[in-house]
């Protein structure tokens, strides 16, 4: 899931998805459905809670006995992202529109945040049940990262060696030398016409 893909090959996966082997149906917890967190998202935020839930995948961890329902665990531990193109091909626009909506999941307890991301790495997200403590519980994780920020060192800008700071520095080298070779150029087109006269050697 966390694979960099366009805008329109989000629509064709998306497209793929709703007749494939994952089942034809998603389903939404009632409590979840009737729970003031969830009233209190606007109609996109509840969209892209729906994008995250639909990338959960379960597993049966025991036989039924008697027609009762096998119990089941969630796979990779609950573990979803929520890419800016796959938004974008459900119809979610706008990066500040985005932001907005993840920090509220955040926030209201719907999601945990794994890893924030960075230029090269979609952020990682954890399904959260901390919305069924929402409003009045202790619904928000004193340790919960902000986002926009990273758990990895090597995700966070602070790190000399992150990708973005090498690419400046390239950048800073390669101005360097277009500098130092140009003023060079300069100065040898300024050299008076006698030093270059001076400098011949002498007849023999």
């Amino acid at each position: 899931m966390g694979k960099f893909r366009t805008v329109g090959e989000w629509k064709t996966l998306i497209l793929k998805d709703t007749s494939g082997k994952r089942g034809r149906f998603r389903f939404l917890e009632r409590d979840m459905f009737n729970s003031e967190a969830f009233s209190a998202l606007s109609g996109k935020e509840v969209k892209m809670l729906l994008t995250a839930l639909n990338q959960l995948e379960f597993e049966k961890t025991s036989k039924t006995k008697q027609g009762a329902r096998a119990s089941e665990a969630i796979k990779n531990e609950g573990r979803v992202y929520l890419t800016e193109n796959e938004l974008k091909a459900r119809g979610i626009t706008g990066k500040p529109t985005i932001t907005k909506g993840k920090r509220k999941l955040v926030e209201i307890g719907f999601l945990d945040v794994v890893e924030t991301g960075s230029v090269h790495h979609p952020a990682v997200f954890k399904i959260s049940d901390r919305w069924r403590k929402y409003p009045d519980g202790d619904y928000r994780r004193k340790d919960q990262i902000p986002i926009g920020r990273s758990l990895h060192a090597e995700h966070s800008l602070a790190n000399p060696e992150h990708p973005i700071h090498k690419k400046r520095r390239e950048d800073k080298l390669l101005r360097s030398e277009f500098e130092r070779s140009t003023e060079s150029f300069s100065e040898r087109s300024e050299e008076p016409m006698g030093s270059k006269i001076e400098r011949k050697k002498p007849e023999k």
